[in-house]
């Protein structure tokens, strides 16, 4: 099974140095957006700031394929970021 990094940038870059094997990029896209959502909700209920940012996944040879970013996340669930 194929192994997918999934690196994240907010404020700052996280690296994803172990991956996660999943069966195909379509699995894998649908992994990230899922942790993006959880992200979203965790910082919400704790009160906490949503930042913008996205997740870069990229292949087992580390070749981006794709980049998710939150703010599509937040629309396809019909909410949006606010700037105050």
């Amino acid at each position: 099974m194929p192994r997918y990094f999934f690196n994240v940038s907010t404020s700052a870059y996280f690296e994803d140095l172990e991956g996660t094997e999943l069966p195909d990029r379509e699995a894998a896209l649908h992994s990230a957006r899922e942790d993006i959502r959880s992200v979203i909700v965790e910082r919400f209920s704790g009160g906490q700031v949503i930042q913008p940012g996205f997740i870069e996944i990229t292949d087992e040879r580390r070749h981006p394929f794709v980049k998710v970013d939150f703010a599509d996340v937040l629309k396809d669930a019909g909410l949006q970021f606010f700037r105050t």
